[in-house]
Parts: structure tokens; sequence; C-alpha cells
């Protein structure tokens, strides 16, 4: 090693005298922590980029949508290097609809993120007027499958049409959105296909609902309600009943979009490995989209 990495210091009570053991001693425990400063700084820098690719791959900010406001949070996993690939958008379409997305690709790395940057570009690309979720999926899926990654994607895809309400999505293996009502929280269920980049041939329904003008719709990752000691299906109804006890008590603000959403991430576990999409839409007003910047446990605003 030709240059000094680093300087530890050792301080002790009074004046002391080493021996030549204690010098020996010291001077190993230098070595030590010059070589383990020399291997934690590629790691270092490896992680920065990664977070840096991550936060490039996920929308500046939301768009000013017509007719309708929309939250979005995104949370990285909390162990680990703190990346992942889940994504959530919202681009405008060109007839007056809405397209909203939300996503989760496998694993926790930087090939996750760059893989959720492609499906991203994929899913603007394949999003057009008109055409069914379903089959903007199977499009994308196709894509995905070419592009032969190793890795597979869910995703729910929906088209939200302010003026009447009128929606409809699909799914490829991504957890039911959540409709919170004004008397109710429950799934709103889209019959659903495979993951993404499984099957290029696989096929996606689609389904049709209708969102009601005070209704919230919730998209999000499995991050946001997974537990290793229960199924996903018990995760959701968790937090159902812990948003019904919340706006019961929320003293005004249960039609808060914010405070929603603050509340939902909240409730993130201190232990939580996964990172956490999470979009909030309603019909109504809209604001402009503010930049969003993912920090480590910590919840990114957007509007």
């Amino acid at each position: 090693m030709d240059r000094a990495p680093g300087a530890c210091l050792i301080p002790f009570a009074g004046p002391r005298r080493f021996g030549a053991e204690e010098r020996t001693f010291y001077t190993a425990v230098a070595v030590i922590l010059a070589q383990s400063l020399e291997r934690a700084r590629p790691f270092d820098t490896q992680l920065q980029r990664a977070t840096d690719l991550q936060q490039a791959m996920l929308p500046a900010g939301l768009p000013a949508l017509d007719a309708l406001s929309a939250r979005a949070r995104y949370l990285p996993g909390t162990q680990g290097m703190q990346i992942g690939g889940d994504r959530y958008d919202a681009p405008a379409l060109g007839d007056g609809t809405a397209a909203l997305v939300i996503g989760d690709v496998q694993g926790h790395d930087a090939h996750a993120s760059a893989v959720m940057g492609r499906l991203r570009v994929a899913l603007r690309a394949c999003a057009e007027p008109g055409l069914a979720p379903g089959a903007v999926l199977g499009q994308v899926n196709r894509v995905l499958c070419d592009l032969d990654t190793d890795r597979f994607a869910t995703c729910a895809y929906l088209v939200l049409s302010p003026a009447g309400g009128v929606l409809r999505g699909a799914r490829a293996g991504h957890p039911h959105p959540v409709r919170v009502g004004a008397g109710a929280v429950e799934q709103l269920r889209l019959d659903g296909g495979l993951p993404l980049g499984v099957d290029p041939g696989a096929v996606y329904p689609t389904t049709a609902d209708v969102l009601g003008g005070r209704d919230v719709l919730l998209l999000f990752t499995d991050g946001l309600v997974e537990r290793r000691d229960a199924d996903i299906d018990t995760c959701v109804r968790g937090m159902a009943e812990d948003l019904r006890r919340w706006r019961a008590g929320a003293r005004g603000r249960g039609e808060d979009l914010d405070a929603l959403v603050d509340f939902l991430a909240g409730r993130e576990a201190p232990d939580r490995i996964d990172d956490v999409a999470l979009l909030a839409v309603r019909r109504g007003g809209s604001a402009p989209g503010r930049g969003m910047e993912p920090r480590p446990g910590r919840a990114s605003a957007g509007a």
C-alpha cells in the first residue's frame, strides 16, 4: 500500500511507553483497519452508483393529470444495498385518460433497477390511447422475454377516465389494487396472468370497474404489506383494517391524500427487506408534480 488510507486514534488516560509486543500488536491492528477501508471503498462506490441508477429510473415527479390527484412514495429496503426493482408511473394518455402503473422486478440489486428502467420505457412506448391494459401487458411481456434478462417482473396496469371514473385494468402476477371508499376498504379484483418475462405467449385479461368520485385507488408493491409470518392475503387484510382504524380516528384528514400515503409509508417494519412503491390516485383536482428523491428508510413525496 503506497498511501495512508486514513488515521486511527487510540487514546490513553496518561503517558504510556509501548513495549515491542504492544508496538507489534497496534501495527497489526493498523494494517487490518487499512485493508478493511480499502475493501470498503469499492463497495461504497458500487452502492452510490446503484443508488444513482435507482433514482434515475424512477420518475422525477408525477405529471399534472387532468381532473386527477395523485401521490406516490418510494421506500428502499432497510437491509442490503437499499435498492431494488419497484417502480410506479402515471403517464397521461392522449385521449384524456391516465395510465396507472405499479410493478416489481425480481431482485434487489443494480440489475433489478436497470430492468425496471427498461420496463418503464417499454410501458410508456406501448401505452396507446384506447388500447386494452391486457394488450399493453402482453406487448411488454414479449419485450421482456426478448431481452433475456433472467429476471421476471410483476405489474398492474390500469387506465382511468377522470370524467366518469371508468377504470380498466390488468395484472401480471401483482397484488390487487385496493379501493378506499367512504365506508369500506376493499381489494379491486383484477383478472391476472403470469409475471412478465416468464412466457412470451402469456395472456392478460382486462377487467372493467368504476372508481367513485370520493374513492382513492391504491396501487402498491408487496413490500408495503408483506411480513415474514403471514401470507400476502392476510397482510393485505391487515393493511385494510389499519386503514379503517386510521380513517376513523383521522379527525378530518381521512380524505387527504398526503396524510393517507404518509400513514401507509409509516407502517413499515424496521426489519423490512423489500423496497416499496406506492401510488394513490383520486378523481378531482391535480397539483403540479414535485421532485422525488428516494432516501434510505424514508418516504419520498410526490404530487
